[in-house]
């Protein structure tokens, strides 16, 4: 599979100054749900980090690619996108603030080549845009070190090809 476009949209509740007590019950907050989206380069966004690392070059950074690819043979050597959403919680405009409760978080990621099943996994070591396959000690394992061994999300079967847009439940 490779990606085109990374997106995250979370839905979240978040407590307003409103409160209402009754004399013999409990204090109830009123809570407003809205959703916030990042997008590289979308409304001032720039906190996405994402690259590609290859087993048929280990020590290529390919950071500067526009399209990353996940592919378990690709032209003959495994490779593995990397991504994450920097700054997306805080106190300024456009941020998820830190009191919020998140209800959902959805990756959405559109592919222009066909694939199969693409498993997510949540990364358990820092990385940044120069890693490459060797830098991750060859690849990225699901290990529980490296990699949570446990899949945050997955797509089942076959990815059509022509710009499908993949929805990943993240939350």
């Amino acid at each position: 599979m490779k990606s085109l476009l990374l997106s995250l949209t979370v839905t979240v509740s978040l407590l307003l100054s409103s409160r209402c007590q009754s004399e013999d019950g409990p204090t109830a907050s009123i809570g407003k749900r809205s959703s916030a989206s990042f997008q590289q380069g979308v409304n001032g966004y720039r906190g996405t980090v994402d690259t590609e690392i290859w087993a048929l070059a280990p020590h290529t950074i390919l950071e500067s690619n526009p399209n990353s690819s996940t592919d378990a043979d690709n032209d003959g050597g495994e490779s593995q996108c990397l991504m994450r959403f920097d700054a997306i919680i805080g106190g300024a405009p456009g941020q998820i603030p830190p009191n919020a409760a998140i209800h959902s978080a959805r990756l959405l990621v559109s592919a222009f080549d066909q694939g199969s099943t693409v498993n997510l996994h949540r990364m358990l070591v820092p990385f940044d845009r120069a890693a490459t396959w060797s830098s991750l000690i060859s690849g990225v394992s699901a290990d529980g070190l490296e990699a949570s061994r446990h899949k945050d999300a997955f797509t089942f079967g076959k990815i059509a090809a022509n710009s499908s847009e993949i929805v990943f439940d993240v939350t």
